[in-house]
């Protein structure tokens, strides 16, 4: 044959195996490059901001990510893991956040492009991993390529995707990326017991969980639960059928692949292996985190769903959308961003009616073929014994649709009586943290629903009787979808209807005015620290955005009803021509949507509010450790430019911080940013000298006799802190109390004027019982110290046995050495770590490192030998030579068969 020619040259057999593609292939490799093409669309606007100076994203972009990923480059460039921040928070854990994602593989395009544009470049491979495996779910689930599009435009470049997208989560964004690869590696496993879709699946795991956002990994998982659970209770079913159809009386049982349990077993044991080196650093951060476990439950639950929720599936920015300005939720409405367009939106909700429509096929031998539990091919059934089933429904749908529900009543959150029980006896429902994130379910359930429906109404039912009249350029097959009349003609009175209500809707918000106390009270509560002369402004926003987004509603609905009409009027030749506009018009929905949640920032804004002055950061000098006054995002800037600083914005910021925080402003809060209020002395005892303010934030009064203008620039100043505590001092004034009572005393030390003799340390009650209680002298000092990434040094001489105090905050995993002996590492001061130094000269040398993850590497890397060790003996055995790939050649001898 002329593909076993070894003569055949190289590109005769390349055009050899391009022709072998059936049509099928070739219309599904254009549908990946329509994906691309498409993705390449929605993100023209950010492509274009960039080109222009402005930055694709907003919020986590500006504030987290980026400082993140340039501090990590920074110090992996110069051959240092970035176990330790030293330049927030007093310093802070980097690598034990997991949302950091040091070791995810992609991040390698921070390295290679600039900042801006590896974000931008992040986000669009994301998104295409994203299409591609949504598509390819709905493809495996036996969907149309059309219907397959349809699911992946509404889940890929939906509200939730470009809600969160935008906001600048680009952990969220790369996490979720893997969701529907997942299920696609799981579904194909179940079907035909291959290995190989295990280990696929163990690997996207372990991919999904280096990108960094725990909680979408528990969400896959119990989505991947789900699906097991749906698969053997479908068979389960299909199999009491069949026996009662064939009026067997065998035992029915269950089916699961050959092999699955050993094959869980070692799956389970590679992805925790493999993970181990993110995972255990995570875990004991989060232990002292005010994340997690760390709130409670009125403040995890303040972004509870409500009707306005609800609405917003329907009407995405009637309240403002998922700007600061805005009604819906107290604070960051993109959280409950779930807009998967109209048309889908309607196909989802009525699937247990348009679903019915659904071509099946279905042997009474075997498994039903329909659905995403049932086997996708059978080579024993063959096209002759399948037989139609008319009014069938996907076994998917039942199961996809029930999760509509749950998922409401879970993102309702503290609305509902049953969301408070399950969030004191259930860990997940503490660590996804705000309710309205269990919207993504919905998400993922509306997209798939609706292109079953989409599927059903497009395929209809073959008929038993044929028209009398055939128009001469149609077939009798054209006709195979006249069924899907009746429920087309439903969904299109429910468009006309829709639409109706919506320009009903706008007609009220029209005669409605901005000085209406509807809209006074809603910019009141939307922004009640804005004076009162920007009240009406705001409530004149508000009524527009109202009044817009449902005229924009109501002319898509109106769009959509329109098109319905005229698909059932056309001839079955013009039908997939009025299909793609419907398609084209679903499109066109969501990447309004999309587009409208973009918020590149300007270069202009960007230097004006969050880049730091060249001039101001020029003057920093080590070891000064400045403070800052200004918005949130741009706390992180300092990271860049290693400035010490003592706030600053991370997710896994520690609880004892936080109380030493809350002391300052004498209230409780938790957040991921801290910007002081006050001026309070505690600052002087975490080593504050200088105070980097921002004008608009008119929390600095140039009147406050504590300080002193140094510099100026634009909008931005720097102020002198006097009176600040050295960052490393010596003491032999030690106060041992409780915990519970250090923080005032320290606050009340910290009022005093002190110098570098009488400064006091305070610690627990057992702690430094031989140092002895005398003053410090002019030949005990501080000789020098350094400090690198994950390090520092202090080189001291005393004539007394003293305490070493570090204004830097103790973790665990710092360890201490004096004079090359170890030594335990005290707290002391609340925050901060002490040791106990010899008289004489003396050499102190405190390292991070963490037990947690020099352990998960450990285990990490056994993890990688143990999938190297499977990959290859899967190999083998699937490439162990048989009787069938014996050349010709080779005689092999016959025995012949005794007479006896």
């Amino acid at each position: 044959m002329v593909a076993n020619s070894p003569s055949l040259p190289g590109a005769a057999l390349a055009s050899t195996r391009t022709n072998t593609q059936t049509p099928a292939q070739r219309r599904d490799r254009r549908a990946w490059w329509g994906l691309v093409i498409v993705s390449l669309f929605a993100y023209a606007p950010g492509i274009m901001g960039l080109c222009w100076g402005a930055w694709p994203f907003a919020n986590d972009a500006v504030a987290l990510f980026g400082p993140w990923r340039t501090f990590a480059r920074h110090a992996l460039t110069q051959g240092t893991l970035p176990l330790w921040n030293s330049n927030s928070f007093c310093g802070l854990p980097l690598m034990g956040n997991i949302q950091t994602a040091t070791l995810y593989p992609l991040n390698i395009l921070y390295w290679i492009f600039p900042l801006a544009w590896a974000l931008l470049i992040d986000a669009f491979l994301h998104q295409l991993i994203m299409s591609f495996g949504m598509y390819a779910l709905a493809r495996a689930l036996h969907l149309s390529r059309t219907a397959a599009w349809l699911a992946t435009i509404a889940f890929a470049l939906g509200g939730a995707a470009s809600g969160h997208l935008f906001a600048g989560h680009m952990t969220w964004h790369a996490t979720r990326a893997y969701m529907p690869w997942e299920l696609w590696a799981l579904l194909l496993y179940l079907r035909n017991g291959k290995k190989l879709y295990g280990y696929l699946f163990a690997g996207l795991l372990t991919l999904q969980i280096f990108a960094g956002y725990p909680p979408l990994v528990l969400l896959t998982l119990g989505l991947c639960c789900g699906l097991c659970i749906a698969y053997l209770l479908s068979y389960r079913f299909s199999h009491l059928q069949d026996r009662r159809q064939a009026q067997r009386r065998e035992k029915s049982r269950w089916e699961m692949p050959s092999g699955w349990f050993p094959l869980m077993i070692q799956l389970g044991l590679v992805v925790a292996l493999l993970s181990a080196v993110c995972m255990l650093p995570m875990q004991e951060q989060s232990r002292l985190s005010v994340h997690g476990s760390g709130l409670s439950y009125r403040d995890a639950t303040k972004l509870s769903g409500s009707w306005r929720s609800l609405l917003r599936l329907l009407i995405p920015d009637f309240f403002g959308g998922n700007f600061d300005v805005q009604w819906s939720q107290p604070y960051t409405a993109y959280e409950e961003a779930a807009y998967s367009g109209i048309l889908v939106l309607i196909l989802a909700v009525g699937a247990p009616l348009f679903g019915r429509y659904q071509r099946t096929i279905s042997d009474t031998g075997h498994r039903n073929v329909n659905g995403p539990i049932s086997a996708a091919t059978d080579k024993n059934m063959s096209q002759a014994s399948a037989v139609p089933e008319y009014g069938a429904m996907s076994r998917s749908i039942p199961w996809l649709w029930a999760l509509l529900p749950i998922s409401l009543i879970l993102a309702m959150g503290n609305n509902t009586p049953v969301y408070h029980w399950l969030f004191n006896h259930i860990a997940l429902f503490r660590l996804t943290r705000c309710p309205v994130r269990w919207l993504e379910v919905w998400y993922l359930c509306v997209a798939l629903l609706a292109a079953f429906s989409f599927d059903a109404l497009m395929r209809g039912v073959p008929q038993t009787k044929k028209p009398t009249v055939v128009a001469a350029n149609d077939t009798a097959s054209d006709y195979s979808d006249i069924n899907a009349l009746q429920p087309a003609r439903l969904l299109q009175v429910v468009f006309f209807v829709l639409a109706g209500l919506l320009f009903a809707l706008a007609a009220w918000l029209a005669a409605t005015g901005a000085a209406d106390p509807l809209w006074m009270k809603k910019a009141q509560w939307a922004f009640v620290v804005n004076p009162a002369s920007l009240h009406a402004p705001i409530a004149q926003y508000l009524r527009w955005t109202a009044l817009s987004q449902t005229l924009i509603a109501a002319i898509i609905a109106f769009g959509f009803a329109g098109a319905w009409a005229a698909w059932q009027r056309a001839s079955l030749r013009y039908r997939p021509r009025i299909t793609k506009l419907l398609i084209g018009l679903a499109m066109l929905d969501v990447l309004l949507a999309f587009w409208r949640y973009m918020m590149p920032t300007p270069a202009e804004k960007l230097a004006e509010a969050v880049w730091w002055p060249s001039r101001l950061t020029q003057l920093y000098r080590s070891p000064q450790r400045w403070d800052t006054q200004a918005r949130w995002d741009s706390l992180n800037q300092n990271m860049g430019q290693q400035i010490d600083l003592f706030n600053g914005y991370d997710a896994l910021s520690g609880r004892r911080y936080f109380k030493f925080a809350n002391y300052m402003e004498q209230r409780e809060f938790w957040q991921d940013a801290y910007v002081p209020k006050f001026r309070s002395s505690l600052l002087r005892v975490a080593a504050v000298t200088h105070i980097l303010s921002w004008d608009k934030n008119p929390i600095i009064r140039s009147s406050d006799p504590r300080l002193s203008l140094v510099a100026q620039q634009s909008l931005w100043k720097l102020w002198n802190f006097p009176g600040a505590w050295p960052r490393v001092y010596l003491s032999r004034q030690v106060i041992r109390t409780p915990e519970t009572a250090q923080l005032p005393i320290l606050n009340a030390w910290a009022a005093k004027p002190l110098n570098r003799f009488n400064l006091p340390v305070i610690v627990a009650p057992d702690k430094f019982s031989a140092i002895p209680a005398m003053p410090i002298t002019s030949t005990d000092m501080v000789n020098a110290w350094h400090q690198d990434l994950n390090r520092m040094t202090i080189q001291t001489t005393t004539t007394q046995p003293c305490v070493l105090v570090q204004a830097e905050t103790i973790y665990p995993g710092w360890r201490a050495w004096v004079n090359g002996c170890p030594v335990s590492l005290e707290t002391a001061n609340y925050l901060f770590r002490a040791v106990a130094v010899p008289a004489g000269p003396a050499r102190t040398t405190v390292v991070y490192e963490p037990q947690a993850y020099r352990f998960g590497l450990f285990v990490s890397l056994c993890g990688l030998m143990l999938m190297a060790a499977l990959g290859m003996t899967h190999y083998r055995v699937n490439n162990r030579p048989s009787l069938r790939h014996i050349p010709s050649s080779i005689q092999v001898p016959q025995v012949e068969a005794s007479s006896s």
